[in-house]
């Protein structure tokens, strides 16, 4: 199965200072039904986009409820229900960024027609990755 989504939505870094909009690449494959990858775009064309990957379910819970551990947290916001917050971690720092609720949920509705919740595993055709794998390490 060769399907794909891909969303563009602008999220809010948040700082010191007022909120930066950030434009953030989402996508999803079918050939990797578990993740999602964000790719948050460089406003300027002198520095590099940034991209994370991460688990489909996890951002799925962080619409409703405090989620993550380690580098990723995704939670609703305290206050607002429309909003929900995505905290990313690295050795270079840490980013928190305000995304639309309803932008996120309908980028995953539009994954789940694909691939529901739960079925990722169904989906996997995993006697093609252990080839692929294996031609590999015979190169």
């Amino acid at each position: 199965m060769n399907a794909d989504v891909e969303a563009t939505t602008v999220a809010d870094l948040l700082g010191a200072g007022e909120p930066t909009p950030v434009t953030v690449g989402l996508s999803w494959r079918a050939s990797d039904p578990y993740a999602v990858e964000l790719v948050f775009l460089a406003p300027h064309c002198d520095a590099e986009d940034v991209s994370w990957l991460i688990a489909r379910d996890l951002l799925a819970e962080g619409l409703y409820l405090p989620a993550g551990l380690g580098d990723v947290h995704i939670r609703p916001h305290q206050r607002d229900w429309e909003t929900t917050v995505l905290v990313l971690a690295s050795h270079n720092g840490r980013a928190e960024f305000e995304f639309d609720t309803e932008a996120l949920s309908e980028f995953l509705q539009a994954t789940y027609e694909h691939i529901p919740p739960g079925a990722e595993d169904m989906a996997l055709d995993l006697d093609t990755q252990i080839a692929q794998l294996l031609e590999g390490e015979n190169r």
